[in-house]
């Protein structure tokens, strides 16, 4: 059994080099467009996301401030499920309106739909469209 706790803290302490992944991330860093990672559960999309771009992203020189980020499957970010919670928080983060922001949410699906009265639609269907799209890429 002691083994086995030591091996499985090796393996927790191991950290795996995605630089294909990465390299596709930095080479589109600021070309205005969301960018959506998607791929099977349990593949290393947070970790890509949270761990080696914002290492990156620390690595030339952003401020950490301007990362923000947001697990939506924790307990404690339920609220923000909400997507009126949701966008108050991450306004409420770019405080600098001249500075460039990276907003990081793991997720995304778990955020509501909610009518939005600005949308006109023939059918009946509810929805935020900025959130559709990401719910329909993730």
């Amino acid at each position: 059994m002691r083994i086995y706790a030591m091996i499985k803290q090796e393996v927790l302490l191991m950290k795996i080099e995605r630089p294909h992944y990465l390299n596709q991330l930095i080479s589109k860093r600021e070309n205005g467009l969301i960018k959506v990672i998607t791929g099977v559960r349990r593949c290393g999309k947070s970790f890509l996301l949270f761990e080696l771009y914002r290492e990156y992203l620390l690595s030339q020189g952003v401020d950490e401030r301007h990362i923000v980020m947001l697990a939506l499957d924790e307990i404690a970010n339920a609220r923000y499920r909400n997507p009126l919670e949701l966008d108050r928080y991450v306004r409420e983060q770019l405080v600098d309106k001249s500075a460039v922001y990276y907003v990081f949410l793991d997720e995304i699906q778990k955020v509501a739909d909610i009518p939005n009265p600005y949308l006109v639609r023939k059918s009946s269907h509810r929805t935020n469209h900025l959130f559709q799209v990401l719910k329909f890429c993730s």
